[in-house]
């Protein structure tokens, strides 16, 4: 009887110290978690619920050769010396008469306007080009790839990124507006930050929330893509821009676009092609 008492008190000794180093295990864990600074030590997230398989690309190198080579001339730089400002807009009565309003703060004969639209009115507008939102080819293999890792409004902004392939070709750069954006500034001091490029191809201002990088646990600075400068040769005549689009557009790269679009895109291309990306001052889009 004492032999079974002397077995029972050590079996409960030793339950109770297990007990005890499993909850010192457990502080010890919650007290570095909590000590830890965010993005000390960086986990990248696994890819949303929402990401599919990935998708056969829509390059090969030889096609993404001949893609860029139909772009460039042998000759002299086509740049026309003009400032192309492009007003885009996907809805299906685009608000023509509120560009013209706001382009009207700052069009002088040194700029050409243009809307970039998906449902382009019948009528022609003086003084606005209309250039229908449409992608063929390669370019339409990459929106659709784009487009299926988006969802609810993002496809409609996923465009952007394409732009090199939708605009007339004689149109080497351009500024890109939504149409809630009024200019206040001299549009000629944005259109220099071109020359601050040092081969970028994508200017677009910081998003002044903190959402990309919390969701990102601070590895990766947000996106704003209200007001943009695309180098539209550049992009064309870049196998590495379209290789990169189509790394993420086959959903090779782990990413879901989700709802917010050419932003998401920017931000998480960025983190793997930084050079591709120009930061412009946030006093161009508040």
């Amino acid at each position: 009887l004492r032999l079974l008492r002397g077995i029972a008190s050590t079996f409960f000794s030793l339950l109770i110290l297990l007990q005890v180093a499993t909850a010192k295990e457990k502080l010890h864990k919650g007290a570095v978690a909590r000590q830890s600074p965010r993005g000390a030590t960086p986990v990248r997230r696994s890819p949303s619920s929402r990401m599919p398989a990935a998708s056969p690309l829509c390059f090969t190198n030889l096609t993404a050769r001949a893609s860029v080579q139909q772009f460039q001339s042998p000759t002299k730089s086509l740049d026309d010396n003009f400032i192309h400002v492009c007003f885009y807009d996907t809805r299906k009565h685009p608000d023509v008469p509120a560009m013209l309003r706001a382009a009207a703060l700052f069009n002088t004969s040194s700029v050409k306007l243009c809307a970039l639209l998906s449902h382009p009115p019948r009528e022609e507008t003086a003084g606005l080009r209309i250039v229908p939102l449409r992608v063929t080819g390669a370019a339409d293999c990459l929106y659709a790839g784009l487009s299926r890792l988006s969802h609810g409004p993002g496809p409609q902004y996923l465009m952007k990124p394409l732009l090199g392939w939708v605009m007339p070709p004689e149109v080497q750069r351009v500024i890109l507006l939504d149409t809630d954006t009024v200019v206040l500034r001299p549009i000629s001091e944005l259109w220099d930050e071109f020359g601050r490029f040092d081969g970028a191809m994508i200017g677009v201002v910081a998003e002044q929330s903190n959402l990309y990088q919390e969701k990102s646990d601070w590895r990766l600075i947000g996106k704003n893509g209200g007001v943009q400068l695309l180098d539209l040769q550049a992009m064309r005549t870049s196998e590495e821009y379209a290789h990169a689009l189509d790394h993420f557009a086959s959903g090779n790269a782990g990413e879901y676009i989700g709802f917010l679009g050419d932003q998401t895109l920017y931000t998480v291309m960025e983190g793997v092609y930084p050079h591709l990306f120009y930061r412009i001052g946030c006093e161009w889009n508040r």
